[in-house]
């Protein structure tokens, strides 16, 4: 297997429609290179992760108990990644990419990057999982009409969030970019190509999740006219106007 001197790292937002990218590309990274998949090792509430006969192992439960310090486990969780360095594929956030650790991922890492086109329909799902604190179910997230009252502590924290993926987009200019829309009209194999990875991969055995949160965002929540106030009122307003979510 060829050996990456500078391995990938898949750098998204929250509720971008990341996760089946991931899948593929960690498939076909662990077939071409070896790479073992660690999914979203830097979030300290995701799994926990163990070193085995030199390999990194991940339990995928839920990890927090009371008294939890999550800055020590993002520490723990940072010298996991350096010291597996060019054996593992992962996905980073923007909130991840911070101090000297930040500055070591942008030296030794080359960012794929991932982003949604609709960006209304991407803060309203965020809006609707954050309220719920519910990020994934098997059969999708259903919320009944005008049920939820977004919150804009939410809203900033998203907004903030896209701003600092966007300056680091603008910033690096990266190699491959693509969004939640191209894989959506694209196979997995075709999807590889249109990002510039050559060789496929057995789509059968690529796990795909369920979309979660379908049909008009905005109809969840019974404050809808303040939420398209917030969002006009920030910089995505300028950069993505508001628009229908679907």
């Amino acid at each position: 297997m060829a050996v990456l001197k500078k391995p990938y790292l898949l750098f998204t937002t929250a509720r971008a429609g990341s996760t089946p990218v991931y899948e593929i590309l960690k498939s076909y990274l662990a077939h071409q290179h070896g790479l073992v998949g660690a999914h979203t090792i830097l979030n300290p509430h995701f799994g926990t992760y163990a070193t085995r006969q030199g390999k990194l192992h991940c339990d995928p439960r839920k990890n927090t108990f009371p008294g939890f310090d999550e800055e020590r486990a993002f520490r723990s969780r940072a010298r996991l990644v350096k010291k597996h360095h060019g054996k593992i594929f992962f996905r980073a956030y923007p909130h991840e990419i911070r101090g000297e650790f930040g500055l070591w991922l942008l030296d030794n890492y080359e960012f794929i990057f991932h982003e949604r086109k609709n960006k209304v329909a991407q803060v309203l799902s965020f809006l609707i999982s954050a309220n719920l604190q519910v990020w994934y179910k098997q059969e999708g997230i259903v919320v009944p009409r005008r049920s939820l009252k977004a919150k804009k502590s939410d809203f900033s924290a998203i907004e903030g969030s896209l701003y600092v993926y966007e300056h680091l987009r603008r910033t690096l200019d990266p190699k491959r970019c693509f969004t939640h829309e191209d894989f959506l009209r694209l196979k997995p194999a075709a999807f590889l190509r249109h990002a510039g990875f050559r060789g496929g991969i057995d789509a059968k055995k690529v796990w795909l999740p369920p979309k979660q949160n379908v049909g008009r965002k905005i109809e969840r929540f019974s404050n809808p006219r303040e939420i398209k106030k917030w969002y006009e009122a920030s910089w995505l307003s300028d950069l993505y106007p508001w628009s229908d979510d679907e």
